[in-house]
C-alpha cells in the first residue's frame, strides 16, 4: 500500500486525477484528493479504482466526511470486521424494520400506479395493464402483498412484461438519480477490500459497521457491487451485474429498502429500476 502523497501522484498519472494534489488526512492512515466535478463523481472514482493495485487504497467520494475526519481503525478491529463481512447474516435485524399496512382501497388507480414506475410519455398508460390483473387481487390485501402479486403475475410472462416494456416509458423511475453534492474529496482509504469503506465512513441508516460490511460483501459477491460515494444520509453504488425482474430483483429491493429507508419507492418499483440500472442509490435520514 502507498502511503507517500507523492507516490499517489505518480500512480495517477495518465489518469483523470493526474496533476491533483494529494493530501493526508490528520491523525489516520486515510489520504484524500479534491475532485472538481461533483456531477460527475463516477469519472474521479473510477480513476482512482483503476490504479488500486498499485495504490492498494480505495475510493469513496466524500464530502463532509473529509472535513470532519476519518477514524484511526485498529488492524485488530479491520480484522473483525472482515471476518463478519463473510459470516453474519445481516438481514433478519433489517428486516425487522420493515411496516406492511393494509391498503384502504384495492381499485385501478391504487394498482395502476404501481405498474406506472413513474414513467411519463403520451404513449405510456398503465391501465390497461391494471385492469387485466385487477380481478384477481384480494380484496383484503397489505401494500407489501399487493406490490407482490403484481410482481408475481407479471415477472415470467412475456406479453406482461412488454406491456411494462413500453417504448412511450422511461427505463426507470429516477428514484436512483445520484446525490450531487456542493464539492466532493476522494478519500483514499487504507484498503482495497470492497465490503469495508464504511468502517472509516458514516451512514444514518446503520451504525454497525459489522452488519454494513456483510451487506456490501453480499452485494458485491452477488451483484459486484462497488461503494462509490457516502454522504452521511446516502450511499451510492456501481454494480457489474443486474438482477432479473422477478425474485432476485424483489429481494435486492427488500434488503435496499430495508438499508435505505428513505428511498420513499414501492418494492416492486425498485426492483424494476434495479433490473434496469447498474447505479445503486441508497437514503435513510432523520
Amino acid at each position: 500500500m502507498l502511503n507517500q502523497p507523492d507516490e499517489i501522484m505518480a500512480a495517477f498519472r495518465g489518469t483523470a486525477l493526474d496533476g491533483m494534489d494529494v493530501d493526508p488526512v490528520p491523525d489516520c492512515d486515510v489520504l484524500a484528493v479534491q475532485w472538481p466535478d461533483p456531477s460527475d463523481v463516477l469519472t474521479g472514482w473510477r480513476a482512482a479504482r483503476d490504479v488500486m493495485a498499485v495504490t492498494g487504497r480505495r475510493p469513496v467520494a466524500v464530502s463532509d466526511n473529509y472535513e470532519l475526519g476519518f477514524p484511526e481503525v485498529e488492524p485488530a478491529a479491520l480484522a473483525r470486521i472482515e471476518t463478519a463481512a463473510f459470516s453474519l447474516d445481516p438481514w433478519p435485524g433489517m428486516y425487522g424494520r420493515e411496516s406492511d399496512e393494509p391498503v384502504e382501497t384495492v381499485n385501478l388507480e391504487t394498482v395502476s400506479q404501481l405498474l406506472g414506475f413513474w414513467r411519463t410519455g403520451p404513449e405510456w398508460n398503465p391501465d390497461a395493464l391494471a385492469r387485466e390483473l385487477l380481478p384477481g387481487i384480494p380484496a383484503s390485501i397489505t401494500w407489501n402483498g399487493l406490490n407482490r402479486h403484481l410482481l408475481d403475475q407479471i415477472w415470467d410472462d412475456p406479453a406482461r412484461l412488454a406491456q411494462l416494456s413500453h417504448p412511450g416509458g422511461k427505463e426507470t423511475s429516477g428514484a436512483l438519480n445520484w446525490y450531487i453534492p456542493d464539492h466532493v474529496y476522494l478519500a483514499l482509504l487504507p484498503t482495497t477490500s470492497a465490503w469495508s469503506p464504511m468502517t472509516w465512513l458514516d451512514y444514518f441508516g446503520e451504525d454497525n459497521h459489522q452488519v454494513l460490511a456483510a451487506c456490501l460483501q453480499q452485494w458485491h459477491q452477488a451483484w459486484g457491487a462497488e461503494l462509490v460515494a457516502s454522504w452521511g444520509t446516502m450511499l451510492q453504488f456501481v454494480s457489474t451485474r443486474r438482477p432479473r425482474f422477478g425474485p432476485e430483483a424483489w429481494n435486492l429491493a427488500r434488503q435496499q429498502l430495508a438499508l435505505g429507508g428513505s428511498l420513499q419507492i414501492p418494492q416492486i418499483s425498485l426492483a424494476w429500476d434495479l433490473a434496469h440500472t447498474n447505479a445503486w442509490f441508497l437514503h435513510d435520514r432523520p
